[in-house]
């Protein structure tokens, strides 16, 4: 009997079924279950978890196999991840795997990018930009970490961008690889949400951090509100910056701004669901991006997105038929196309259906599960 074709994805993955908390973990199910689904595939995924003392392997309901691997994680990168790069290494030796497709520059792709199996690499947060952005120990651990993440795009040889501004960040580091344009999958859940919108509820799904652009949208809250358009904004995710939070929250109160701009703690996948159903507007003022998931939900959700020109969003969003695109760090501008939106009910739904339509064809899991094979079959079938 003929062995399946063995798939091992590395990388962030949720510690338990269905409990993903976005960003790459939500990439990483969702791609893994939709390979798993497919006849003559066999998905495994593998990432690290704090609290273990030993590998833990569980299959899901659409049959991935998931280890879960004790991670050391102790000055992570300063110590060339001494511990949990053998230890990654030798499950994937235990799995024996006919391709590795790596889903993060850092660690995972330290361990098992161009090892000792054929290898993916796709491209997520370009580290080198966003370190930028960061102060203090973060900024440190982001600079340190730099090198780690050019050394992996240097050395894949296969490679997936989710857009162009993805591979032209990189630049001649790219120059040796076989390049690949493949969207990230969402859950199919994003594509059956009934639409229960409440009046000017705008939603925003995006870490605490500088370079998510958060005081812009806070600053055009208090422009609508003196305009007398009815706001209500959410913003969920987790803080990593605390100082960014604590700046925040003192200027929703200096705008006097309590009532109606609420900072959230990061919300689970089933509170998102419930979130993009009353949204009216989804908002991004990010100022680094480079392919946010919470563009392609909002998509599938048939919501219309309001989103700044920055990295590959503009790839996402077409301006003026699936959302707005302006300047970034300019409130005035974003407030104007938010309010726009919400003063008009037909302009809503009819992005919405747009941006629907696009998500079908582009985010769609068995779309972009049958392009990433196509990869995988490209590449193994050269190796042989």
């Amino acid at each position: 009997m003929k062995r399946k074709l063995r798939v091992a994805i590395i990388g962030p993955y949720p510690r338990d079924e269905g409990k993903s908390m976005g960003g790459v973990e939500s990439v990483t199910e969702a791609l893994a279950d939709g390979l798993a689904r497919v006849d003559g595939v066999e998905a495994h995924a593998l990432t690290c978890v704090k609290g273990l003392k030993s590998v833990v392997t569980r299959k899901t309901s659409a049959g991935t196999y998931v280890h879960l691997i004790p991670l050391f994680d102790t000055f992570g990168c300063l110590t060339k991840f001494f511990i949990d790069a053998p230890r990654i290494q030798r499950e994937l030796r235990r799995i024996d795997p006919d391709i590795v497709h790596v889903q993060s520059q850092m660690l995972y792709a330290h361990a098992a990018l161009e090892r000792e199996w054929p290898s993916v690499l796709t491209i997520h947060g370009i580290r080198f930009r966003e370190a930028k952005m960061e102060r203090g120990y973060k900024g440190l651990q982001h600079r340190y970490a730099i090198r780690y993440e050019l050394d992996a795009v240097r050395r894949a040889r296969n490679v997936i961008c989710l857009n162009k501004y993805s591979r032209d960040a990189y630049g001649d580091l790219l120059s040796k690889a076989r390049i690949r344009f493949i969207d990230n999958p969402i859950d199919d859940v994003f594509f059956g949400i009934e639409n229960r919108e409440e009046p000017g509820r705008i939603l925003l799904l995006a870490a605490v951090r500088r370079l998510k652009g958060i005081e812009y949208l806070i600053e055009a809250a208090a422009i609508l509100r003196d305009e007398g358009v009815p706001v209500d904004v959410h913003c969920f995710g987790p803080t990593p910056d605390e100082d960014y939070c604590c700046e925040m929250n003192a200027l929703i109160a200096r705008l006097r701004l309590s009532d109606l701009v609420h900072l959230r703690p990061r919300a689970s996948k089933d509170e998102v669901v419930k979130e993009y159903a009353k949204a009216s507007v989804v908002v991004l003022p990010s100022l680094i991006e480079n392919a946010p998931m919470v563009i392609s939900e909002a998509m599938a959700a048939g919501k219309p997105v309001v989103a700044t020109p920055a990295g590959g969003i503009p790839d996402m969003v077409d301006d003026g038929k699936t959302g707005f695109i302006v300047p970034m760090r300019d409130a005035v501008a974003l407030a104007k196309a938010i309010g726009t939106l919400i003063r008009d009910s037909d302009l809503r739904v009819r992005l919405g259906a747009a941006s629907k339509e696009v998500a079908e064809k582009r985010f769609r899991r068995f779309a972009v599960v049958d392009k990433t094979l196509e990869f995988y079959r490209e590449i193994l079938g050269e190796r042989k």
